[in-house]
This record gives C-alpha cells, sequence and structure tokens, in this order.
C-alpha cells in the first residue's frame, strides 16, 4: 500500500494552521502564496514545491523539519537492467576491471 506523502503533509499544515487559530487566508498572506494553491495543498488536490514547504515554515516560524517530520519514504525501485544495459562511464570502467580480473585466474 502507497502512503501519499503529500496527503499527510497538507494534513499536517491544515492541523497545524487551525491550531494556531489560523485561516486559509491568514497562512497564504504570511506564506505569499494564493489561498486558492494553499487549499488544494491542504486537500491534497496539488502538490507543493520545497521552495512553497519553506515559505510555509518561516510563516509557522519553524523549521522545515518540523512540517515533513517522520514522513513516510518512497523505497526506491532497483533498475539492475538499467545499470547492466547502459551503465555511467565510470562504472563501465570498474566493470571492465573486474571483468579482466576475473578473467586473469
Amino acid at each position: 500500500m502507497r502512503t501519499d506523502i503529500y496527503k499527510i503533509f497538507g494534513e499536517r499544515v491544515r492541523a497545524e494552521r487551525l491550531g494556531r487559530g489560523w485561516t486559509i487566508e491568514d497562512l497564504a498572506e504570511a506564506a505569499r502564496i494564493s489561498n486558492s494553491f494553499l487549499s488544494y495543498v491542504e486537500q491534497n488536490k496539488k502538490k507543493c514545491s520545497l521552495a512553497t514547504v519553506q515559505k510555509l515554515a518561516e510563516a509557522f516560524q519553524i523549521p522545515i523539519s518540523e512540517l515533513v517530520k517522520e514522513l513516510p519514504l518512497r523505497p526506491r525501485k532497483r533498475r539492475r537492467e538499467a545499470f547492466l544495459i547502459n551503465p555511467p562511464t565510470r562504472k563501465r570502467k570498474l566493470i571492465r576491471r573486474i571483468i579482466k580480473a576475473i578473467s586473469q585466474d
């Protein structure tokens, strides 16, 4: 099951805003973003950039880490096939050295 970090983030922003007794207009003005965009972020209808996360943290006067702490990490998909088919130049040289060392045995 995939956890949507944007949904959790939006809920966190809304909770922080409501906990302070702020309206969407109050936070949007403090963060220098539009009311509608903030509403969409809180409802998980739009994703926000890291710059927007910083603006929100500054508006709340908290570190960015407070807004993003404990958000679930997405597991990275390993693409071994892509690495083997077209590895970067530095990796190719390493692969050649390994093959050469193995073939000398």
